[in-house]
């Protein structure tokens, strides 16, 4: 089972994920097509800081629903939908073998089944898609009581293939080709050469992508280890914190600790992973990649300022010449 602990600030009708201390906008969690789930919802009240929403008016609530979708049409099929008859509401200490610390309203919600015909068909080939979910609670006379929506889940796909996979002939290079790339390299450098991932910041554990770095506001800025030498272009794989908000963001190359005057790249942030390269020459010297948030045309924001962006890679490329 995927049992999934995430928090909402929760105080207007269209909720925001928080990271834990209800500070940060960070992503909706991921789920996997295929088997069960549980959405660990905490709730809080959506000021900035960890306070639960109060549980009381909750506590009126007599049934619940959890549905999820890609649209708001009526007509359409859903897509996801929980065990509503065991959908619970307490309070929920933030350690469990803690006693008086402090306590989350957590929702607790099962869903039984992602792998659903709907699901398949919206996913069809594709790594991953957007889902949307709402969670309303009845009060005892039918009524609808509370309701929340959450914008920009992700639902992944799964790794399918119709058979194993083939064998490889020969693994090996033959004596005549081991010849030939030991002659190569004999020779020196030549061509274009790859520097993978050569970031010296400590990466961050993202719920949703793993080990990353981030731009934003707090993070302000890429270093490169050691002194580049014939560096001509630069590739980033980025994404929004935030799948709901995209646009662009500034790159300024600093070279020896000073920025390059009158050089800087726009690059696009989407919701989804994407590539983006652009053509920086430095002949020699110790790189750094700085986020402008003050530009203009650093688009990548709500409406409490710059919004996180999650760069998944970075490759440089430099030029030796034989």
């Amino acid at each position: 089972m995927q049992d999934i602990i995430f928090y909402v600030a929760a105080g207007d009708t269209l909720g925001v994920c928080k990271d834990r201390f209800g500070n940060q906008t960070v992503a909706l969690p991921s789920l996997i097509r295929g088997g069960e789930a549980r959405f660990r919802m905490r709730l809080l009240l959506g000021d900035g800081t960890d306070t639960p929403l109060p549980i009381e008016p909750l506590r009126q609530c007599v049934s619940w629903e959890f549905v999820m979708d890609s649209d708001f049409n009526d007509e359409t099929t859903l897509k996801i939908v929980a065990d509503h008859a065991n959908i619970t509401v307490a309070s929920v200490p933030e350690n469990a073998e803690e006693e008086g610390g402090h306590t989350f309203t957590e929702v607790s919600i099962p869903i039984p089944e992602t792998d659903t015909e709907e699901v398949r068909e919206y996913l069809n080939t594709s790594e991953t898609a957007s889902l949307n979910g709402e969670l309303a609670g009845y009060d005892a006379d039918g009524k609808l009581a509370y309701i929340l929506q959450l914008k920009g889940f992700t639902i992944r796909n799964r790794i399918a293939a119709s058979g194993p996979p083939s064998e490889v002939a020969d693994r090996y290079l033959p004596e005549a080709g081991v010849r030939a790339l030991i002659s190569s390299m004999q020779t020196g450098p030549m061509g274009p050469t790859i520097i993978a991932d050569p970031v010296t910041e400590m990466a961050v554990a993202d719920e949703t992508w793993g080990d990353c770095r981030y731009l934003d506001a707090a993070f302000r800025q890429l270093s490169f280890r050691g002194r580049v030498r014939s560096l001509r272009r630069v590739s980033l794989e980025t994404v929004s914190i935030d799948s709901g908000v995209t646009g662009n963001i500034v790159l300024v190359p600093v070279v020896n600790g000073s920025e390059l005057s009158g050089t800087s790249f726009v690059v696009a942030v989407g919701a989804v992973p994407s590539v983006t390269t652009f053509a920086l020459e430095v002949a020699s010297g110790t790189l750094a990649l700085r986020r402008d948030t003050d530009d203009e045309r650093d688009t990548l924001k709500d409406a409490e300022g710059s919004v996180t962006a999650v760069v998944l890679s970075v490759i440089l490329e430099v030029q030796y010449d034989a």
